[in-house]
């Protein structure tokens, strides 16, 4: 099994884009394919249809622990994934390769250690 001991990241001010969140709930779902996705080992996959922007990609998704990630499909070169989080006045990317899924729930929780870790102590 390989270990998760290389995620790399991106920190951008977020100009009052929308917000990662409001993308995966507003923007997303329009280009999803209609199948009915079945959750395996609490991680749901959903193909984006071809004739869209993200035509190449998937959506994962997952309730515990949280997780939202693109994942282009593998191809010449291995699928890669981007999972994206506000954090106040930045938007942090999370890009990682699509075989770490296999271990979703380890690379969910080291996001989450990574944001609080860029947050801070709570005071």
């Amino acid at each position: 099994m390989q270990s998760i001991d290389r995620i790399f990241l991106s920190i951008a001010a977020h100009h009052d884009a929308l917000a990662p969140e409001q993308r995966t709930a507003t923007i997303y779902p329009r280009y999803l394919d209609q199948a009915a996705a079945v959750p395996v080992d609490g991680l749901t996959m959903r193909m984006f249809r071809t004739d869209t922007p993200y035509g190449s990609e998937d959506f994962y998704s997952a309730a515990s622990p949280a997780l939202t990630a693109r994942c282009t499909r593998d191809a010449a070169t291995p699928g890669m994934c981007l999972s994206e989080r506000r954090v106040g006045g930045a938007d942090l990317t999370f890009r990682f390769p699509r075989s770490w899924l296999s271990q979703w729930r380890d690379v969910a929780e080291a996001m989450e250690k990574l944001t609080a870790q860029l947050r801070g102590p709570k005071g």
